[in-house]
């Protein structure tokens, strides 16, 4: 019995000391990947490169966030504003946030792992590891703020809160969402009506004109960002891609059907598992707003996606809990890089040919 009970402790530290090593691995690559990837690639990268030129007096806080300006400072004094550092510097920051949470929900509530990574390399990498860097330091710090919630550790929540703003203001009204998720009550099949709910009732709410008010009354950076946003919306309409987002696509159906499904297999332990509420109460939020916002693509697209990283815990729940597991897991599998396809390579989210791919 006792030989038993050690081979089984022995199998299990074995099993995480290679996760251990082989999250190290991950890391190394990403943070390479990202690093050799030339200006061009992704969307934004040619906007964050001429950033790098930028004298230090001329940092605009109402454009880019505190820390951002300290990164361009930190790579201007070391790397002689050197572009590849500068990402490395992001890179290094968001995987190893991402990653390392993923250990602690790999350590704490034995996810499967290589469907949770699977779902954050495939889903959320390219977008906030290569796309929307400053975005992806929130999202990431967002991600890890699930257990200071979870565990009502205020001090270190609200620490991740000032850091991550610093990055992204959108970090205010995220952090906010996540911290309210712990008390927020709903019972799944309310949640199921709201969410096709407030998918039509967008198309009446006045909602460019409520926040064209609150940008002029609150003013600074938040008012500023949001009155260029909605200046765009009404100048450039969809001949700007920010402006152009379908709210019923295939990653939205299947982040509503993930919660469906969720609150289908674990809805009578929201009680007792404070984790599994604030996870559904986040995705389900995210939704909601995804659709309410409608109006204003750039907000609702701001809001929803870093909201639904939650996923990354939800969908490998959800596999863990159909039988045959490895089956399950196949399945969610094919489906998160068929979805990865769709997202990044069939709506030409990168230039290919600055890589020699054509």
């Amino acid at each position: 019995m006792n030989g038993k009970v050690y081979i089984s402790r022995l199998s299990l530290n074995s099993r995480t000391y290679l996760y251990i090593y082989s999250l190290f691995f991950l890391l190394c690559f990403l943070v390479l990947l990202t690093t050799i990837l030339p200006v061009g690639f992704s969307p934004d990268s040619e906007n964050y490169y001429s950033y790098l030129n930028y004298e230090p007096y001329e940092y605009n806080f109402l454009i880019i966030e505190p820390l951002n300006w300290l990164i361009i400072y930190i790579n201007r004094l070391f790397f002689f504003s050197n572009y590849h550092t500068f990402v490395a510097i992001y890179g290094f920051l968001f995987n190893t946030i991402m990653l390392s949470m993923i250990y602690k929900l790999y350590k704490h509530y034995r996810i499967e792992p290589i469907l949770a990574l699977s779902v954050f390399l495939f889903l959320f990498f390219p977008n906030y590891g290569l796309i929307q860097i400053r975005q992806g330091i929130v999202t990431a710090l967002l991600f890890n703020a699930f257990f200071d919630v979870i565990y009502n550790n205020n001090k270190k929540f609200f620490f991740k809160y000032i850091i991550a703003i610093g990055f992204h203001y959108s970090a205010i009204v995220l952090f906010f969402i996540l911290y309210i998720s712990r008390i927020i009550k709903i019972k799944t099949s309310f949640a199921y009506i709201l969410i096709p709910v407030s998918f039509f009732w967008s198309a009446y709410l006045p909602l460019i004109e409520v926040l064209k008010l609150f940008s002029e009354a609150i003013g600074g950076p938040i008012g500023y960002k949001l009155s260029n946003y909605i200046l765009l919306l009404q100048i450039e309409g969809k001949n700007l891609s920010i402006n152009v987002i379908n709210p019923i696509n295939l990653y939205s159906i299947f982040m509503l059907l993930n919660l469906f499904l969720f609150g289908y297999l674990y809805g009578k332990k929201f009680r007792k598992e404070i984790d599994k509420r604030i996870a559904f109460n986040l995705l389900f939020i995210g939704l909601v707003l995804w659709f309410s916002l409608a109006q204003f693509p750039v907000l609702s697209f701001r809001i929803f996606t870093p909201l639904s990283i939650i996923s990354v815990y939800i969908i490998s729940l959800n596999a863990n809990k159909i039988k045959p597991r490895e089956i399950s897991s196949i399945v969610f599998l094919l489906i998160i890089v068929l979805l990865s396809i769709n997202l990044y390579i069939r709506h030409a989210s990168f230039d290919w040919t600055k890589i020699g791919i054509s």
